[in-house]
């Protein structure tokens, strides 16, 4: 099978919608298939949209020199007004509320409403005999017999002849080359074969479809092929391009005297040249100098010793300037490394820390009390639990823990004992102690422990007497309860 393809235009270059009817002139008969396929002389239509041929493909006909009847059909659109009493309208029309009505403008008295048809008409644009050539893809353009359209056509060979030989069209459609168009012109509407001389170049159209604005390029192979490609410059100067060993090596065009002469003074200068270092790893000797780059060089500058010295400070006593930098060391180490301001809070202030105070009074009973701290002062860590006076260690160290309290009787005669400890875990650790016939008691006692990482450490009060104990913090003010710690080891 063969595939046509192609796109019809209007004399305007505008694509139109219709169909390409093929007709055999002779029945053809295809001996490549089981069993062999007869094609008759049934007429077989192909619609096409916007001019372009899709999908058209028929058995090739060159082989057997049969014809096909190619007949082109463009398709308008066509519309048509009725009267309601089925006469054709051919007046003004106009439209209201999606309705059509007589006249150029609605009244509702005098305006007919008007029935709308929409029909196509088909106009033969193009009519003509050809084989189709035994090839896998065709262009249609290919198969008009000449290609060629004028009002009359010539019906003798002395027409046909003068024709041939006066008419540069048909000379050049005749001999099948390309038709040289001259220089390229963005406005001209090309053709197939079409050549022009672009950029020093030539190039010939090669798309089936005429347009405009595609210029000639190397990367327009849509539509441009190049013929013949600009050389190098000419002249009769010679290559001026400098001696080099290898890029002269195998090179067939001669060198300008300019070149030549240039080689012969370097080559004649050697000598004087020997005392100088070489381009590529020279070694010095003495004390080579060279310019001092600027401050902010970072590129392949040679570095001079007065450019190292503004910018790089010495080994030994270095004074710095600026904002020096240097990396945060962990706060377990202690060698001699360089101590930033980082590192010196992380060391000095992110340590476990805390203070806590009550301000509010607390009925005890007697036994084991856990105060209830109500404000927190100071927790670095968040490691302290004021509702339960409870310190959970966030890693493991010595930490100093200090208890304030006071309290005094209620009720009843006497405060036979007051106690402040430390509980961790089941151990108790004693602040203080106080003990005999007391109506108000306040002490305050510190201790050093070791606890591990989430080990917790918790402040409680012992209390024994005869009668109603509080923990009075408003008595003039001046006593409080308190709790606090720290830790002294990294």
């Amino acid at each position: 099978m063969t595939q046509i393809t192609g796109k019809f235009v209007d004399s305007g270059g505008v694509a139109f919608d219709g169909d390409l009817t093929l007709t055999l002139d002779a029945p053809l008969v295809d001996i490549g298939t089981t069993p062999d396929s007869i094609y008759t002389l049934n007429p077989h239509t192909f619609t096409f949209i916007s001019g372009t041929l899709s999908g058209v493909s028929v058995v090739e006909s060159a082989t057997s020199n049969v014809t096909y009847h190619f007949v082109v059909n463009k398709h308008t659109a066509k519309t048509n007004y009725w009267l309601p009493d089925g006469t054709q309208y051919d007046g003004p029309v106009i439209t209201d509320s999606g309705n059509y009505y007589t006249g150029t403008f609605y009244d509702s008295d005098t305006s007919q409403r008007l029935g709308q048809v929409i029909t196509t008409e088909s106009t033969v644009v193009m009519d003509f005999h050809a084989v189709v050539p035994n090839i896998t893809s065709v262009e249609f353009a290919s198969l008009i017999p000449t290609r060629i359209s004028t009002d009359s056509l010539p019906r003798t060979v002395r027409q046909l002849a003068e024709l041939i030989t006066a008419d540069a069209d048909f000379v050049e459609a005749l001999r099948g080359g390309p038709r040289f168009k001259g220089a390229y012109s963005a406005p001209t509407y090309y053709q197939r074969d079409d050549a022009v001389t672009y950029g020093g170049s030539s190039w010939v159209y090669i798309n089936a479809d005429p347009v405009v604005g595609q210029t000639p390029s190397l990367v327009n192979t849509d539509y441009w092929q190049i013929l013949a490609q600009q050389g190098d410059p000419g002249g009769t100067g010679g290559n001026d391009t400098a001696y080099d060993a290898v890029g002269w090596n195998g090179d067939t065009n001669a060198p300008s005297k300019n070149a030549v002469r240039d080689i012969i003074e370097q080559l004649a200068t050697l000598a004087q040249l020997a005392t100088y270092a070489p381009l590529n790893s020279p070694s010095f000797t003495g004390t080579p100098n060279c310019p001092t780059p600027i401050a902010t060089a970072l590129g392949t500058e040679i570095t001079t010793a007065a450019w190292a010295r503004s910018l790089f400070a010495l080994i030994s006593s270095p004074t710095f300037t600026g904002n020096p930098a240097a990396p945060t060391q962990a706060i377990t180490d202690e060698s001699n490394k360089l101590a930033t301001t980082l590192y010196v809070k992380n060391k000095v202030f992110d340590t476990a820390a805390f203070c806590a105070q009550k301000t509010t009074n607390q009925t005890l009973s007697n036994g084991v009390n856990i105060l209830n701290f109500n404000q927190e002062l100071i927790d670095s860590k968040n490691a302290f639990t004021p509702s339960t006076s409870t310190f959970t260690a966030p890693d493991a160290g010595w930490y100093e823990f200090t208890l304030s309290c006071r309290v005094e009787r209620a009720g009843g005669t006497n405060i036979i004992y007051f106690g402040g400890s430390v509980f961790v875990g089941t151990d108790e650790f004693r602040l203080w102690e106080v003990s005999g016939s007391l109506g108000a008691a306040a002490n305050s006692g510190t201790i050093q422990l070791y606890l591990t990482g989430s080990q917790t450490a918790q402040f409680k009060i012992g209390i024994n007497s005869d009668g109603t104990i509080t923990n009075n913090n408003t008595y003039a003010n001046s006593y409080f309860t308190r709790c606090s710690g720290k830790k002294l080891f990294w």
